[in-house]
Formats: C-alpha cells, sequence, structure tokens
C-alpha cells in the first residue's frame, strides 16, 4: 500500500493550474451572459423593471419567470446519445440565459436607482 501523499507533490499536481485557480477569471468565466447591445434595455426600462419587482404584484411575475427559466429542471435526456444530450444543454443554457439577463437588467436598475439617490 502507497503512503497517503506519496502520489504526487501538491506543488507538481497543482502545477500549470494558475489560471484554473484564479478566482477572478473563475468567476469571468461564469458570469451571466450579457445581452448583446441590440437587446440591451434602457436605462429607464431597468429602474422600471426593479421598480416593479419591488411590488408584491411584481415579484410573484419575476418569481414565476425563474420557475420557467434558470429554476427549470434540466431536460430529461432520452438514451445515451452524446447529440441529444447537447440538445439538451444547450436548451437549457438558453433558458437560464433569459432569466440571467432578466436578473442582471433587475440588478442594474436597482444600481442605477440608488446611484441617483446618493448624487440627490
Amino acid at each position: 500500500m502507497m503512503p497517503r501523499r506519496a502520489a504526487m507533490p501538491l506543488e507538481q499536481l497543482l502545477a500549470g493550474t494558475d489560471d484554473m485557480l484564479d478566482v477572478d477569471k473563475m468567476i469571468e468565466k461564469l458570469a451571466p451572459a450579457q445581452a448583446g447591445q441590440n437587446f440591451r434595455p434602457s436605462d429607464d426600462l431597468m429602474k422600471v423593471m426593479y421598480l416593479f419587482f419591488a411590488t408584491v404584484e411584481g415579484k410573484l411575475i419575476f418569481e414565476w419567470l425563474m420557475d420557467l427559466t434558470v429554476r427549470a429542471p434540466y431536460p430529461h435526456v432520452n438514451g445515451s446519445n452524446f447529440e441529444q444530450a447537447a440538445i439538451a444543454a444547450a436548451k437549457h443554457q438558453s433558458r437560464c440565459g433569459v432569466g440571467e439577463v432578466i436578473l442582471e437588467a433587475v440588478a442594474q436598475g436597482k444600481r442605477l436607482l440608488e446611484q441617483a439617490q446618493n448624487r440627490s
């Protein structure tokens, strides 16, 4: 039986993983999809989205939208075909992308309103 740490020294195991261990780079790679400039809502629309989100009725609608997008279950894959799995993943990623863009617009609307209040 091999001693616990005899397989590979930690330094050797981590060699060449600088990019993989850089938290900022990892977060950047995992960042939500950004809407293209043609699809980016105006600042006024983002503010309205946040104000609507802050109401009871608005929160209900946004919760439902998140159920349909970000919280939607992963599609069931019939069989073990790689193409079917890839299509299911793309569908799921597309749904999540829509939800993430909506959430980002709400968050940006909140930031814009807070900036306007701080200037006043």
